[in-house]
């Protein structure tokens, strides 16, 4: 069967059918963990790991191939023993999710396009790769009590695909970066637009970061992005873009109307941090969390200041 053939197939696999199975099987996720324990994002929001260690590309390499034959020979819990016992070798967790796991879903991909693995390992081994992510992700994203920042986190973010997206695997890496480095995280990446319109509406969202792998998203997605900072209840949300498109084409940030991009999970920390942080303080907003800003205290859409009711309550802290 030709790939084309194979087209619908996969669009179909990719973008219902793993998903599905991988939100009834693949563990516990960021939004089953809120709502049983409420506190538990608040606890993550305080987290600041020391940076990863590096490795070596002899390193990189051993551990990477290691990785691409145990997701073709392993079934699910094998496969968790199998990380688990890396880490234990000395591999740092971050780097297997921000390096590893990429090269091995390219290096899959590739594989396959030559036709040493099959449609059915490629489908299987993305399935446990996401399974696996969910599965670590406790471990991943925990807070670390040695190194908790003195206040409450205050910044939010929302992690979405793009509109008909079928590469999830990108903004799943995003998401649970972000949540490790602290930020607090509005659960889900594969919204549809009405509830994305409507996330964006009810809560104050400082960054969004979006993930573009197709060209054919790219009309939709700059309509997209404007119903966005219309809705969005902070007006001067910011918007990162990545994904693999961005070699392709350089210039997508301006084209769909985006504030800047970033290449990998870590630039989107770094340089969202930096954004946020700005904007923030210009509208002098940065001592206030997300949920302060989501509640009751209103602001001025041209100057940014505080409302009456938000100044009252600031003297009514004052006197107590």
């Amino acid at each position: 069967m030709s790939y084309q053939h194979l087209l619908p197939l996969v669009s179909t696999l990719a973008s219902e059918i793993i998903p599905s199975l991988i939100r009834e099987h693949g563990g516990v996720n960021g939004e089953d963990e809120a709502e049983r324990n409420p506190k538990s994002l608040k606890l993550v929001s305080q987290c600041v790991h020391q940076p990863f260690a590096e490795i070596s590309s002899t390193d990189f390499s051993y551990y990477a191939e290691k990785c691409s034959d145990a997701l073709l020979e392993m079934n699910f819990e094998e496969l968790v023993v199998f990380a688990r016992n890396l880490f234990d070798q000395g591999l740092d967790i971050e780097i297997f999710y921000l390096d590893i796991i990429p090269w091995v879903a390219r290096n899959l991909h590739d594989l396959w396009e030559q036709d040493q693995i099959t449609f059915f390992d490629v489908t299987r081994t993305t399935w446990n790769i996401k399974r696996l992510i969910f599965a670590l992700s406790p471990d991943f994203i925990k807070p670390d009590t040695a190194h908790m920042m003195p206040a409450v986190n205050r910044f939010q973010v929302l992690v979405a695909t793009a509109p008909g997206a079928q590469h999830t695997l990108g903004p799943l890496l995003v998401s649970q970066y972000l949540q490790r480095k602290g930020w607090h995280l509005v659960p889900g990446y594969d919204h549809e637009e009405k509830e994305l319109l409507s996330l964006v509406s009810k809560n104050w969202v400082d960054l969004i970061c979006v993930s573009v792998s197709l060209s054919t998203e790219v009309p939709r997605l700059k309509s997209w992005i404007s119903k966005i900072k219309e809705k969005s209840k902070n007006i001067h949300i910011q918007c990162i873009v990545g994904g693999p498109l961005l070699a392709l084409e350089p210039d997508l940030v301006n084209s769909i109307g985006a504030d800047t991009s970033c290449k990998n999970p870590r630039d989107a920390h770094s340089i969202g941090l930096k954004m946020v942080r700005v904007h923030r303080k210009l509208r002098k907003l940065h001592l206030l969390t997300a949920a302060e800003l989501s509640g009751d205290v209103a602001y001025d859409s041209e100057i940014g200041q505080k409302s009456n009711a938000s100044k009252a309550r600031k003297k009514n802290l004052e006197k107590n």
